[in-house]
């Protein structure tokens, strides 16, 4: 897709587009609509390799990437899950 159209896809919309390729080979009858999941930068240790440039950091990504992590493990239960998400009380 990147020597037709210039465009780099992340790595899970690059699945899905050929995915379309594949179905679509050989067909004129076949029109299809790939959405891209995320900014190809997102997963540059990934795609870079690939296609053999840096991928520009958008400025907005760049600071979402700046902040602390804001992930809490809780156990595999939905009580657990419930009282993080403020809603403590017995299941149902």
């Amino acid at each position: 897709m990147r020597e037709r159209s210039g465009i780099v896809l992340d790595p899970h919309s690059a699945v899905g587009w050929l995915g379309l390729r594949e179905v679509a080979a050989g067909r004129d009858d076949v029109t299809g609509i790939v959405l891209g999941t995320a900014h190809p930068a997102k997963f540059r240790e990934e795609v870079e390799p690939v296609i053999g440039e840096p991928v520009a950091l958008p400025a907005r990504l760049a600071e979402c990437l700046e902040r602390p992590d804001r992930s809490v493990r809780i156990a595999a239960d939905l009580n657990a899950l419930r009282a993080v998400l403020g809603e403590a009380g017995p299941a149902s």
